[in-house]
């Protein structure tokens, strides 16, 4: 079984058990929650600690990770 870490996002059927574990690790889409640039989407560069840098549009930006999930 994937080792879930704070971050990562996760799919669950009707009974509770977990149907998809998504990593929060570079490559992988990300959908930010809050801030400036709440409800864009983007890929993420890098993860290093607690920021997350994601490329949006054209447009590289720094965010904590609680800002975003990984799609």
């Amino acid at each position: 079984k994937d080792k879930i870490s704070i971050g990562d996002s996760i799919t669950l059927d009707f009974s509770g058990k977990i149907k998809e574990h998504i990593p929060l690790e570079k490559g992988k889409n990300a959908f930010v929650i809050t801030g400036k640039y709440a409800g864009f989407h983007g890929k993420i560069k890098s993860r290093e600690g607690k920021k997350v840098e994601i490329h949006i549009n054209d447009v590289h930006i720094i965010l904590n990770q609680s800002q975003v999930i990984a799609l």
